[in-house]
């Protein structure tokens, strides 16, 4: 996972450069890019039972709800 960590960071910086330029192709190229990323580093993780997407993916519901309680309420 360490290894990937520049590469992700630069996919950052283009997604951001693409921000910056109103490019809405850009962003969409590199959005894909960075979940690419995601998907793979939850791959990774999943193969020596860390973690995998479905864990990523509830915690960022779980995020969604803390955060927006008002939405999210009973």
């Amino acid at each position: 996972i360490e290894s990937l960590r520049h590469l992700t960071i630069e996919e950052t910086y283009e997604l951001s450069d693409a921000i910056l330029k109103s490019d809405k192709q850009e962003i969409k190229k590199e959005l894909g890019d960075i979940i690419l990323h995601i998907v793979f580093y939850a791959k990774i993780a999943s193969e020596t039972n860390e973690f995998d997407i479905a864990d990523v993916l509830h915690g960022i519901c779980d995020k969604l709800i803390v955060r927006h309680p008002h939405i999210y309420s009973d």
